[in-house]
C-alpha cells in the first residue's frame, strides 16, 4: 500500500528529494543524509526515497523547520497508509 501511494505521489517525493540536495547550512549528518537522498533520487523505484527522507528530517537544523515539517507530513501520511493497509488485511482475515 505504501509503495502504491509512493508511486502515485512520486512527483512530490522527487521534488522534496531534489530540494533537500539544495539545502544550505546543513551539519555533517544532515549533509550526509541529503547526499544519500540525492543518490537515491536517480533510481527508478520512488519508494527508495521514503527512508532517506525520514532520515534527513531527523538531522535537519532548526533553520529548516518548515522543510522538516513537510517531511514529517509525508512520514505521517505513509504511516497512516501502512496502518490502514494492516487494518484492512486484519478486517478481511477476521471476516472469513
Amino acid at each position: 500500500a505504501v509503495a502504491e501511494w509512493a508511486r502515485r505521489n512520486s512527483a512530490i517525493l522527487r521534488q522534496l528529494a531534489g530540494q533537500a540536495g539544495a539545502l544550505d547550512g546543513l551539519n555533517a549528518k544532515a549533509r550526509e543524509s541529503a547526499d544519500r537522498l540525492s543518490a537515491v533520487l536517480g533510481e527508478d523505484d520512488v519508494t527508495g526515497l521514503l527512508a532517506p527522507l525520514a532520515d534527513l528530517r531527523a538531522h535537519l537544523p532548526r533553520e529548516h523547520t518548515g522543510f522538516a515539517e513537510r517531511l514529517g507530513e509525508i512520514g505521517m501520511h505513509t504511516e497512516q497508509v501502512r496502518r490502514d493497509a494492516v487494518d484492512d488485511r486484519r478486517d478481511r482475515h477476521s471476516s472469513r
